[in-house]
Parts: C-alpha cells; structure tokens; sequence
C-alpha cells in the first residue's frame, strides 16, 4: 500500500469529499487491507469512527442449511445444479470454517449471503461507507448493505473499494 500512497490519498480524498459519513465498516477479511483502507478513509472526515466487528463471515455450515433449504425448495435455476451441488458438497468437507466467496463458483455467488451481523447495531439511520479490499461480483457488499439497512442502523450506504476488475483490459 506504501507504493500506491500518493495516489491513494488523492483518489480517497476525492472519494470522501462526496459524502458525509457517521461511520466506516470495513469488510471482515483475514487480511488487514480492509481495515487500513477504512482507517486512511476516516482520515479523511474529522469524527469519523471505524467501526470494527460489526459484520462478521458466516460459517460454510450456515451457508450448508441455506443451500440445502433452497435446493429442496427448488429455488436455484436448473442450469445451476451441478455447481450448486458441488458447492454444498465442498462445504460438507470443511464443516464451520469461514465462508469465503473466493471458493466458489461465480454463477452462485448471488445466491451465498456470506456475512451477518455480529452484534447490535450502534445506532439508527446512520450513513454509512463500506470498506473493502476487492470488488468481485459485489455480492459481500451488496449483503453487507442489505444486514445494515434492515436492521435499522444504516439510512444510506456507499461501498468503497481499492481494487476491480471493472475496466480491465483483455
């Protein structure tokens, strides 16, 4: 991150200057670029407070029980069987270990809520900037703003993300 500094402080001054925040979410992650990332954000915003462990990675078992009820329940595209079935297979094999989008399948992606809340939400109507190291499909993200708006803490909520394929050259 030290490489990319003098652009990275341009690009999330630009970033924050578009918005007022109450608070910064970082993704959970077992890497810290998250967190580093939400921290240089606050920066940014005096007053702003980062708010950490406020989401937390679901377990493959919790992912298992909704895949299973979905299956049973006919709720996955035809087309999507064979990778449905492999994933529920692969969380089988590594029952409670932190569920991680990376694993699976893009196609299914949509269907994997892979976060919850970890505790109460520190407040209501809250605007809120999530903070994230890599945007893939956008699936934890859009989770993430989903957890946090229905549970009354978030009014509004804006993603920001330090790297995309969006863009990218073939």
């Amino acid at each position: 991150m030290l490489r990319f500094r003098p652009s990275l402080v341009g690009i999330l001054g630009k970033a924050m200057s578009t918005g007022a925040y109450d608070a910064v979410v970082p993704m959970p992650s077992s890497h810290p670029i998250s967190l580093m990332l939400a921290k240089r954000a606050a920066r940014c915003q005096p007053g702003l407070q980062v708010l950490t462990g406020l989401l937390a990675k679901r377990t493959t078992t919790e992912a298992l029980h909704d895949f299973s009820v979905m299956l049973a329940a006919g709720q996955f595209p035809r087309d999507l069987l064979p990778d449905v079935r492999a994933q529920i297979k692969s969380w089988s094999d590594s029952p409670n270990a932190p569920l991680a989008l990376k694993h699976a399948s893009a196609k299914i992606r949509p269907y994997i809520k892979p976060l919850k809340l970890a505790g109460p939400p520190p407040g209501a109507g809250m605007s809120i900037l999530l903070v994230d190291d890599l945007l893939s499909t956008g699936t934890t993200l859009r989770t993430a703003a989903d957890i946090l708006r229905s549970s009354g803490c978030a009014g509004t909520v804006d993603g920001l993300c330090l790297l995309s394929p969006v863009g990218r050259l073939s």
